[in-house]
C-alpha cells in the first residue's frame, strides 16, 4: 500500500463516521419527534370536542407519521455507513497486525 492510498482510506473513514453520527442523530430527533406529535394527535383526536380539535389532531398525527418515515432511510444511511467504514477499519487492523 502507498501513502496515497493509506491517506484516502483514513479520509473516508473519517468522512463516513462524521456522515454517520449526522444521519443517526437526525434520525433520533425525527423519530421522537414523530413520537411526541403522533401521541398528540391521538390525545387530541380522542378527545374529539368538534372540527378544528379534529383538524389539529388530524395534522398531528399526520406530521408524526410523516417525520416517522423519513427517520427510517437516515437510520439505514447511517448503518450502510457504520458497515462500510468497518470494512476500511478491518483493512488497517488486518495489516497492522503483521
Amino acid at each position: 500500500m502507498d501513502d496515497k492510498e493509506i491517506f484516502n482510506d483514513f479520509s473516508s473513514i473519517l468522512e463516513l463516521d462524521k456522515k454517520k453520527r449526522k444521519n443517526k442523530t437526525l434520525g433520533i430527533v425525527l423519530i421522537s419527534f414523530s413520537l411526541v406529535t403522533s401521541t398528540l394527535g391521538i390525545i387530541e383526536l380522542s378527545g374529539g370536542k368538534g372540527e378544528i380539535s379534529d383538524s389539529i389532531g388530524g395534522t398531528f398525527l399526520g406530521a408524526g407519521i410523516i417525520s416517522g418515515g423519513v427517520s427510517i432511510p437516515l437510520f439505514n444511511s447511517s448503518r450502510k455507513k457504520k458497515k462500510k467504514r468497518d470494512r476500511l477499519v478491518k483493512k488497517y487492523k488486518m495489516t497492522s497486525n503483521i
